[in-house]
């Protein structure tokens, strides 16, 4: 972990938005990068890619299930699943559902004093989910408010860090 927060301030220090990533395979760095797309004028050459092209052949870690054996193991808690959830981010939902307002007026310990620029990235309102504004948005700028910090202008808060094509 010391070795990604290093590689992202290295990023951030070359202009860059400051992500590192480093691939471990048996407790050993097998690969590294930092995000270098403003650098090298790239789209691609985000973070976690240039650190899988180090580590070259990483096999997959996640593997998808047929719905038949995801309801095979519900099936022990009398459980089913019918592929209909609504999957919604957190963020959505403190903002759509709880609200800034209620937020606020549950807040104990307030951040006062505290300056915060809220990092939104492409994917939280990309594609426009219909609950803040891809260009412009302000949804987590308010509820860091709700909490008592004070959200500051962070003019790449929306800006892909290529999470997504990792």
């Amino acid at each position: 972990m010391e070795k990604a927060l290093a590689l992202a301030a290295e990023a951030a220090a070359a202009g860059e938005v400051p992500v590192g990533a480093v691939v471990v395979r048996d407790g050993e760095v097998v690969g590294e990068g930092r995000n270098r797309i403003i650098e090298r004028g790239t789209a691609t050459d985000h973070a976690e890619m240039l650190a899988f092209a180090e580590a070259k052949s990483i096999k997959p870690m996640v593997e998808t299930m047929p719905m038949s054996q995801v309801n095979e193991a519900l099936s022990v808690a009398n459980l089913e699943y019918h592929g209909s959830v609504r999957v919604r981010h957190l963020v959505e939902v403190l903002f759509n559902d709880v609200t800034p307002e209620v937020i606020a007026a549950r807040v104990k310990r307030g951040l006062n004093g505290l300056k915060v620029a809220p990092y939104y990235g492409c994917q939280l309102v990309r594609p426009d989910y219909g609950f803040d504004d891809p260009e412009n948005p302000r949804s987590l700028d308010l509820l860091v408010e709700s909490l008592g910090a004070e959200a500051v202008p962070f003019p790449l808060k929306n800006r892909c860090c290529g999470g997504s094509l990792a």
